[in-house]
């Protein structure tokens, strides 16, 4: 008699334990797809806002403006970086080699349907 009221509360068990880790999977995609699409609008709003300092050789509002971002604990580096030449016009932050996941995003910076220089 014991045993068949302990197999429905094993399977039930077992059920609970299944669902619970494909919740898991689907919460952890959902929250990983939305850093992505955040650190996506970041690089293209630094893209918007630097193509006019960048044209007037403005390296040290480039600067102030990835230090700035810097300082957000979800982002550990930045940098911008001419095309033509491989110039780097900014950077800030530290990449660090202990960290098992990142996002590396780019972003091109486009000046008269050229690109210019990558975030």
């Amino acid at each position: 008699m014991f045993t068949l009221f302990k197999r429905p509360s094993t399977i039930s068990s077992l059920i609970a334990f299944y669902v619970g880790g494909i919740l898991f999977q689907g919460v952890s995609r959902l929250l990983d797809r939305s850093l992505e699409d955040i650190a996506q609008s970041l690089a293209r709003l630094l893209a918007t806002v630097s193509m006019e300092v960048i044209l007037v050789y403005d390296y040290g509002t480039i600067e102030r403006y990835l230090k700035d971002l810097v300082q957000n604990p979800d982002i550990k580096y930045l940098k911008l970086v001419r095309d033509d030449n491989g110039e780097v016009l900014g950077e800030a932050g530290q990449i660090e080699s202990d960290t098992a996941y990142f996002l590396h995003i780019i972003q091109p910076l486009n000046l008269a349907d050229q690109r210019f220089a990558t975030i």
